[in-house]
């Protein structure tokens, strides 16, 4: 399920992929729930990711509980912020267990 409103996008969802890239040299973490997105930060316009800066205050901890859920295939809401991009894609806001 995906929601959108003034420079944000929410989805829910399980999620389908995680994984941690270099990206020059500040260490980020893709986020997908397996569904696309509208985003101003691609030329395409469509996106599947979130991506967590470890380097930014809680983003760590957002890791952790994104790990923690996919293990244990629990769902999750999360939001991105269209202001915000990494990598062509939206940087993560938050992330919560359903």
């Amino acid at each position: 399920m995906q929601s959108s409103f003034a420079g944000t996008v929410s989805q829910s969802g399980k999620i389908t992929e995680l994984w941690v890239n270099d990206l020059s040299n500040s260490n980020v973490v893709f986020l997908s729930l397996g569904q696309y997105y509208s985003t101003p930060c691609r030329t395409s316009g469509q996106s599947r990711y979130f991506l967590l800066d470890l380097s930014v205050p809680s983003m760590k901890e957002a890791y952790a509980m994104a790990l923690s859920a996919m293990i244990a295939g629990r769902s999750v809401n999360v939001k991105g912020v269209d202001t915000t991009c990494i990598a062509n894609s939206n940087s993560l806001k938050l992330i919560y267990l359903n």
